[in-house]
């Protein structure tokens, strides 16, 4: 029997560090620079929602560009599953170019996979995020990988073959089209960081014969068919309105260095810290009951100076059982950014087994855990077929806990985490072993 480890954290406590500066055009900066599903992170699901869960990897890196080796990645796997999506400011304009690049790595083990797309943008975003464009495909070949482009399900593949288990620079520029088809580029960067789009040379696609949307809002990571999707690690995610904006820029002038939160006698108190390289930046605390239709509670307003100073606040009025938090941040320019989602159970009772992070496990996971009181959780790990691998049981204090499970010696495969509270409370989670 293996031995399982606990954390304890008596506050909900996430940790931040230090990037560069965005530049004025640069709509989006996602480097997942947190560990879990990135649904509990600032993205929210709109298909598929807690069905083999997104959740981050080891980051990837790439000579010559800013965001390389920051934070970790984006895994989307092959299973099917939850897609989720991250809003940035509405372009409209017609004739307005919008670009996102971001660093990409396929490690997908089949070789027959007909091919899937995992990335696009959209217009509108949250939970009934429908509308889409600029798809970004990928298919397997007996010797590799071809990318593919369209703005509708059926994509143009392009004619290169790719390797696999190697990291290259996606680029993809798309024009507002409103009285037509909307063009859209594809560029498959594999070393080097091209000063523009000249530089960079003929894309591996151009489509202009399909129709995308008129408003874009959102970008979306997504898990197709279990039968024709493909393992891909993307990280280092940009979106922006010029092609130096997704090449040479940095990150977002705010970044939060710790959020914490505890239920107390006066309500659920809340404390923050961030870093502002920003003049001037609004912050709202948004509360849920579900962890995806948030509300602001509070809005704080603040100079650069200011930022240097903790905040805290406290919900006064919190909802009964489970309350989620997060925290919005606004820049002078308008961009946008989140703070990944704590939970504190407001009651005497209660247990949530928040999620399993990673959920895709090279060598180790972890159970996280909130409880309004202290507790004992029995754990099961259990096969594809229900053979039973191995068990334990844990004694978890008041407030937020993570169990980390070593996964070392399984083999790769599909697996079932199950947790147990004394109350019957129990919850099994899906995980991959690589």
């Amino acid at each position: 029997m293996k031995k399982i480890f606990t954390k304890k954290l008596w506050l909900v406590t996430l940790l931040f560090s230090a990037t560069n500066l965005l530049n004025a055009q640069q709509l989006l900066v996602q480097n997942f620079n947190f560990s879990g599903n990135v649904s509990a992170n600032g993205w929210i699901a709109h298909s598929g929602a807690a069905t083999n869960a997104i959740a981050t990897t080891t980051g990837l890196t790439y000579t010559g560009l800013p965001v390389s080796g920051i934070g970790n990645a984006a895994l989307v796997s092959n299973l099917s599953g939850e897609d989720d999506n991250i809003t940035f400011t509405n372009q409209t304009t017609d004739g307005q170019s919008v670009y996102f690049s971001c660093m990409v790595n396929v490690t997908e083990v089949s070789t027959t996979k007909s091919g899937d797309y995992f990335l696009h943008i959209g217009s509108g975003g949250g939970a009934s995020f429908t509308t889409f464009a600029a798809r970004v495909f990928v298919k397997t070949t007996a010797t590799g990988i071809n990318f593919g482009i369209s703005n509708t399900a059926t994509p143009t593949y392009g004619t290169t073959n790719f390797a696999l288990n190697t990291t290259y620079l996606l680029i993809v520029k798309y024009t507002i089209s409103v009285a037509g088809n909307d063009p859209v580029s594809l560029w498959i960067i594999p070393s080097g960081v091209p000063a523009s789009e000249a530089a960079a040379g003929t894309p591996e696609l151009v489509n202009t014969t399909t129709a995308g949307q008129n408003t874009i809002s959102a970008i979306a990571l997504r898990q197709g068919s279990s039968t024709t999707s493909v393992q891909t690690v993307v990280d280092g995610l940009v979106v922006g309105l010029t092609w130096s904006d997704v090449t040479t820029g940095g990150t977002l002038p705010i970044f939060l260095q710790y959020l914490n939160g505890q239920k107390t006698s006066t309500g659920i108190a809340l404390n923050w810290k961030v870093t502002c390289l920003s003049t001037n930046i609004v912050m709202e605390m948004e509360r849920a009951a579900d962890s995806r239709n948030f509300i602001p509670v509070t809005t704080i307003e603040a100079t650069q100076a200011r930022c240097n100073l903790p905040f805290d606040f406290t919900d006064a009025l919190p909802l009964k059982g489970k309350n989620y938090y997060r925290l919005k941040m606004r820049d002078i320019d308008g961009k946008i950014s989140y703070s990944p989602v704590v939970l504190i159970i407001n009651g005497s009772k209660g247990i949530e087994f928040v999620g399993l992070y990673p959920s895709m496990v090279k060598n180790e996971t972890a159970l996280s855990i909130s409880s309004a009181r202290a507790t004992t959780i029995e754990t099961k790990i259990t096969d594809i077929n229900g053979r039973l691998i191995k068990t334990g049981k844990q004694t978890i204090p008041t407030g937020s806990s993570l169990i980390t499970i070593n996964c070392t010696n399984l083999a790769p495969g599909i697996y079932n985490l199950t947790g147990i509270a004394e109350d019957a409370t129990a919850k099994t989670i899906r995980f991959v072993k690589l």
